[in-house]
């Protein structure tokens, strides 16, 4: 479960920006990382702590030239066990395979993903899907109770995914995709410290 208020496009970098920090002074050689990877990861994770962190092994422990830039974001990103697939088997996964027992279910969210995370009508949804009425209106109320999709406050009819990467994670990696780079290795166990260190500071100073 998703439980934690997403942080800011600002608090996402300086989180990252502390965790590097920390990681360097405990090494030779520091890693330094470019805006537009910082810009990415915030886009990536949608500002959620646990994507945050993910987002930052994994692109730490991808890095072989001690610049973490944009290329190096998105490979972490999308390689077959990198973050959006270590996501999916920790939080989507449950969602896509476990909570729902359906086809027709899971045919609802392929055919949500196609709008990422944006709202979409049942109309819409209808028009796709390929089943009787009755199965598509049990399909969605299930999904709704179940919180795997919202609906739209004040106005019937319309429903979206909760995250973006949950959409992607659908697309793309329910399927079979990968892309043709290494496998990401495990991620660097100092920065995963530091990164650790650097939400639990932000988490205090929420608190204060």
């Amino acid at each position: 479960e998703l439980e934690l208020t997403p942080l800011s496009g600002e608090d996402v970098k300086s989180v990252i920006r502390n965790g590097l920090e920390a990681a360097n002074a405990m090494q030779s050689t520091p890693v330094k990382i470019t805006e537009d990877a910082l810009d990415l990861i915030v886009g990536f994770s949608e500002g959620y702590p646990h994507f945050v962190q993910q987002f930052g092994y994994s692109s730490y422990s991808l890095d072989k030239d001690n610049l973490i830039d944009h290329q190096d974001v998105t490979d972490a990103a999308l390689s077959k066990g990198g973050a959006f697939d270590l996501i999916g088997d920790r939080y989507y996964k449950d969602m896509y395979f476990n909570k729902i027992k359906k086809d027709a279910y899971r045919q609802v969210l392929q055919i949500m993903s196609e709008k990422w995370n944006e709202w979409i009508s049942k109309d819409d949804i209808r028009s796709k899907f390929r089943g009787n009425k009755t199965t598509l209106d049990n399909a969605i109320r299930v999904l709704a109770d179940r919180n795997i999709i919202l609906r739209k406050p004040g106005k019937r009819g319309e429903y979206r995914l909760q995250w973006a990467g949950f959409a992607f994670w659908i697309k793309y990696f329910t399927k079979g995709f990968s892309i043709s780079i290494p496998s990401v290795v495990k991620p660097d166990e100092i920065m995963r410290h530091c990164l650790d260190q650097a939400f639990e500071f932000y988490a205090s100073m929420e608190k204060a």
